[in-house]
């Protein structure tokens, strides 16, 4: 099965193999960039007169506690800048020995508005990405995935004076460019559906294959999907009774009729059939479908079956969205538990939620950028960023914005174009 989906990631660590950087004789650039101008254009919200502490410089030993230690308590932040305040010292973050409680902490992360945040934050390098993507993707499709990730540390149980359950965020995440595009917290598993409708009708979903959960298979989404020029396989599940007994039966007399096709498609885990509608076939209220999938996946010991509907026909596309749709598990919500400790999240207030969130988006999404230029194999690279963030995070700054060095990178990356 030929690749039809792009990985930005991996075509930039093949360009930056090629191109010889010395980041030594970019020390004064790099410094001049500076980590600590990361949070700078954020307007602060906060009463004047009441100002200690400049927002960014939080925001950033926030960051900082978050990548060295996945701290993810105002308490654990505290402490980690005060066992590391020399460091912060030298950095500028702290003037006169004096460190943010854990109480400013607290209000800070409460009073920035995540939109904006985001904006400013994970927007930036997503827009990067994009215009390297131009560059070198060609034929190929860009794929996001649509899936909700529980707070696990932010519910409150029943026995105590505020019980409260655990908060639901739902993200968006480009597996093409290894970097979570949106997250939102919502009220509960369902409400995931009018949120995720919202943010699709945002987005420019042209050459984007989009992937998510049977929760999702709704008429409205996959119509929004279809109508922004964006392709979404969906799955479906037995509780969607008529659409599945529609494929079922749709199989069968196929298999019944030698007249008619039924495609094949197999990879190292999975076998895939696929029935290509015909054009004037009732679509039943998703637009443009037109292709029903039957996969029978064998990565665990018993077989699993699964059903999806496509508005493509590329079954190659179709087939390695299908198999790339649990990245944003393994690839992204595994990582933020394992690498960034986001699973011990202790926050209840879900603007300060979606602040870490992001944060620890942002902490990610640098750390695989930062893997795209090392030397180093993505998993030392990673060690790398979480020893020595200040460094890494300077040179992926500089990347970002040395015209010379982008000038060098889009060459490269218009060469390996398809």
């Amino acid at each position: 099965m030929n690749n039809k989906i792009f990985n930005i990631v991996a075509v930039l660590n093949e360009t930056f193999k090629e191109i010889d950087i010395d980041f030594d004789d970019h020390i004064e650039v790099m410094n001049s960039i500076g980590f600590l101008h990361l949070f700078d254009d954020l307007k602060d919200y906060r009463q004047p007169g009441k100002i200690q502490y400049k927002l960014s410089d939080i925001l950033l030993l926030c960051f900082l506690s978050i990548i060295y230690e996945g701290k993810t308590t105002c308490l654990g932040i505290y402490d980690h800048i005060l066992v590391y305040k020399n460091r912060y010292e030298k950095y500028g973050l702290i003037k006169d020995g004096q460190i943010p409680s854990h109480d400013t902490i607290r209000r800070t992360l409460m009073c920035i508005d995540p939109v904006e945040f985001e904006e400013i934050t994970i927007g930036r390098i997503y827009e990067f990405l994009q215009d390297l993507r131009k560059c070198a993707q060609g034929t190929m499709y860009c794929h996001q995935s649509v899936d909700g990730k529980e707070a696990r540390g932010s519910g409150r149980s029943e026995d105590t004076k505020n019980p409260q359950r655990n908060i639901n965020v739902l993200n968006v995440y480009s597996n093409s460019d290894c970097l979570c595009i949106h997250s939102k917290p919502v009220e509960t598993k369902t409400n995931e559906i009018p949120v995720a409708q919202d943010i699709l009708r945002m987005m420019d979903l042209k050459k984007t294959v989009i992937t998510f959960d049977a929760l999702h298979t709704q008429k409205v989404t996959c119509n929004i999907i279809a109508s922004k020029k964006g392709i979404y396989v969906a799955p479906v599940k037995e509780n969607q009774s008529g659409l599945r007994e529609e494929i079922l039966e749709k199989f069968k007399k196929y298999e019944q009729n030698p007249k008619k096709k039924i495609t094949t498609l197999d990879t190292e885990k999975r076998n895939f059939r696929f029935i290509i509608l015909p054009s004037n076939y009732d679509d039943c209220g998703f637009t443009g479908m037109k292709t029903f999938v039957e996969m029978v996946s064998h990565t665990r010991k018993k077989a699993i079956t699964m059903y999806f509907i496509s508005n493509t026909k590329d079954t190659e596309l179709i087939a390695e969205a299908i198999e790339r749709r649990w990245e944003i598990e393994n690839n992204f919500h595994k990582e933020k538990d394992t690498y960034l400790n986001e699973d011990d999240i202790h926050f209840t207030n879900k603007t300060s939620i979606n602040n870490i969130v992001i944060l620890n988006n942002l902490a990610l999404a640098l750390a695989k950028i930062y893997g795209s230029i090392s030397t180093n194999e993505m998993r030392v690279a990673k060690k790398e960023f979480k020893a020595f963030p200040a460094e890494c995070i300077s040179k992926v700054q500089l990347i970002m914005k040395d015209t010379e060095i982008i000038k060098q990178v889009k060459s490269n990356l218009r060469r390996k174009k398809r």
